[in-house]
Formats: structure tokens, sequence, C-alpha cells
């Protein structure tokens, strides 16, 4: 079964499978992006409107919201937290995702969701500090206006200095908005993935 996110103005969806799967002999489920306590306050918005649970037939529920212009940003310091080498692999991070643009789609193509992921105190406002964002691949599909697409982040740890990337698209870190190259930003992923403090969309 999977579950989403819907986001308005633009709108966004977004789902996460939640199959069972077994890592290093335990068996767990994946995370669950639709709480189980269904708690709308575990998500914290900034510049963000209409932040609510939907039933979409075929999903279930979804989390939608409308994003405001500019530096809008949903954060969540409670449901994804742990680490994420530890809580599944392949399908446990794949989701589908939609957004209604509410005029003409943006003149800068848009390839896929803005996601981050960091460690350390919980955010409630930006700027972020240390920070993994997932950077769709430009070679793929244009995100279409109204339709879902699909997405799995790539997770693993950093291997001979590459970031985990895949068809779908690849991580990036930074410091503040600074970029991390190297040792640095492989040292910074390797903490960020195997403690994950919370979780943002832009």
């Amino acid at each position: 079964m999977k579950k989403l996110i819907k986001l308005v103005s633009p709108i966004f969806l977004l789902v996460i499978s939640t199959h069972s799967f077994s890592v290093i002999a335990q068996k767990k489920e994946c995370i669950d992006f639709d709480n189980p306590s269904g708690n709308i306050a575990n998500w914290i918005p900034m510049g963000i409107t209409n932040l609510m649970f939907l039933n979409q037939p075929g999903y279930g529920n979804v989390l939608n919201f409308k994003d405001a212009s500019g530096a809008s940003v949903l954060f969540n310091n409670i449901d994804f937290t742990g680490n994420w080498l530890k809580m599944g692999e392949a399908d446990c991070f794949c989701f589908d995702y939609k957004v209604d643009w509410n005029s003409v789609v943006p003149t800068n193509p848009v390839y896929g969701p803005n996601i981050s992921l960091y460690n350390g105190p919980s955010l409630t406002t930006i700027p972020f500090g240390f920070r993994a964002a997932f950077v769709p691949n430009t070679a793929g599909t244009v995100l279409p206006d109204n339709t879902w697409s699909h997405f799995c982040l790539p997770i693993g740890l950093c291997q001979g200095g590459s970031l985990p990337s895949n068809t779908y698209g690849t991580w990036v870190i930074s410091n503040v908005g600074i970029p991390l190259l190297g040792s640095a930003a492989c040292t910074a992923w390797n903490n960020i993935i195997q403690g994950v403090t919370g979780i943002a969309f832009g």
C-alpha cells in the first residue's frame, strides 16, 4: 500500500510504500509518509497554507498543501527520524508526487520534488545548517501538471567520493547554503543519512 502527499498552487503529493522488508535479519516496515497517528501537527509550515490530509481514491491519505512564492518550506521533525540505512531498501524510499500549478507551468523546468534531509537540531525555519538536498535528474521528464510521477530516492553510504544517485537523481550537501565537495560532502552525508533528524519540502 502506498501513501502520498498533495501540494497546491503548486500542490504537491507524495506517496511512500509501506511494504515489509528484511535488513540484516531485521524485519520492519518502511517509513509511512502518512504518520500512524495522522497528526497534522507533526508538519511545521513556513509560507505554506491549506495543510491537511486528504483521501485520494487508489492512494489512501494524502498530505496536501499550498506553496506560497518565495522561501516556502514544510518541516517534519518527528516521523522520519533515525538511521535511514536501517529503515529499508529499494521501494521503501519510493513515492508518487504531484504538482498542480496554479497557472502556467514555470519558465524554469521542474523535474521533481524539492526534498531535503538534515540532522542535528530540529528545524522550524530556515536557513538550514548541514542538509542533503535531492536533485532530480534533468535528463528525465519535466514534472507534468496535475499528474502523478514516481520517484525513488537513492539511499546508501557515500562511495568513492560520490553521494548516492540513481536514474531519478542524486544528492548534494551544503552547510548554511555553501556546497560541500569531496570528503567533506561524504562525511556530512554519512552523518545525516545515519541520523536523520527531519525532512523538509521546499
